[in-house]
């Protein structure tokens, strides 16, 4: 029988492999020739968030009054700067890595299983997320979506709902997909006619969108209108006309069949051995996918980066079940 111990890989491990995967994805992310040309730019819309001033892009400026709620990481690059000094650029990238390592953190320490299956996990959300940064500028609430999305699928899986609201509030600070939390509840848990859950799920989705209006309206930009979501599903017609007429292998269809085919697959193999838990969290991510659809542009491949994370987080249960397979957890 297979020990205690070998249910998820070592603190040593989880450290290293997680700061390799932090420095490598950033890397990546930092030299996209795009991205890197407009770094300057994703800085200083950093700061004219918490100035409520207006966003600069290309010696422009834009408006974009659904990014006005997200202060996670302008409050810890100025918090940071204003203690140790340096420049904002500078914490810029260094929040992006510890971001990034926290994430990967997240994501080993709460795949089961032994270590080569968390390592593949780790791999996995390496590849979704190299993928998503077909975007020209680097988005700094992304790192913190995935690691949220995680948090939200153990703490729902364990039924933590208290922990589940506290956790949902501050990811409401980062990004309005903290109202996520609630479907995941809703779908695992108040699925198909647990009422008392189902309302849980509800108000849990009220609190997170509630926070992201509160923010929005304090950030904004003095005598700019505050509004809901933008139907972005509207403009996909355009996108796919306007790839149909310029294929390229790095299209954004392409990248997001490449992104859904590895977790697709997973899913499929497992079809016959999740538990119903395990089939409502893929149902919640389906679900998750479909609002992001909705409500974001399908051409940056990063407004489905928590769908993808909840599938990918319910097809890396399995490895609960590949303990006896591997054997102990690394040291």
């Amino acid at each position: 029988m297979a020990s205690t111990r070998a249910i998820r890989p070592s603190w040593m491990f989880t450290v290293g492999l997680a700061g390799c995967l932090a420095i490598a994805v950033c890397w990546v992310s930092a030299n996209v020739h795009s991205r890197f040309v407009h770094h300057d730019d994703a800085v200083r819309q950093q700061q004219a968030i918490w100035e409520r001033a207006p966003f600069p892009w290309d010696g422009h400026i834009v408006e974009l009054p659904e990014f006005r709620g997200r202060v996670l990481m302008p409050a810890l690059m100025l918090a940071t700067r204003g203690a140790a000094g340096g420049s904002l650029g500078g914490w810029f990238l260094i929040w992006r890595v510890l971001t990034a390592f926290a994430m990967f953190v997240v994501v080993l320490r709460s795949t089961p299983g032994p270590w080569p299956w968390a390592a593949l996990g780790g791999a996995l959300f390496s590849y979704i997320l190299i993928l998503s940064f077909n975007h020209d500028a680097e988005q700094p609430t992304d790192f913190p979506d995935v690691a949220f999305a995680i948090g939200f699928c153990a703490l729902t899986i364990a039924r933590r709902f208290g922990w589940l609201v506290l956790l949902t509030v501050v990811a409401a600070t980062n990004r309005e997909s903290a109202a996520f939390a609630g479907v995941l509840w809703a779908c695992v848990h108040g699925w198909p006619n647990r009422w008392r859950e189902l309302a849980k799920g509800f108000v849990l989705c009220a609190i997170a969108y509630a926070v992201v209006l509160v923010l929005r309206h304090e950030f904004a930009v003095p005598g700019e209108v505050s509004r809901l979501q933008t139907l972005a599903v509207l403009q996909i017609p355009m996108l796919v006309r306007e790839f149909v007429a310029t294929p390229s292998p790095s299209g954004w269809p392409i990248l997001l069949a490449a992104s859904l085919a590895p977790v697709s697959w997973l899913l499929w193999r497992q079809r016959r051995d999740r538990t119903g838990a395990e089939h409502r969290l893929v149902a919640a991510g389906v679900i998750v996918v479909g609002v992001g659809l909705i409500f974001g542009l399908i051409d940056e491949l990063r407004v489905l980066l928590p769908g993808l994370a909840i599938l990918h987080y319910a097809a890396l249960q399995s490895g609960r079940r590949l303990t006896m397979m591997f054997g102990p957890a690394a040291n």
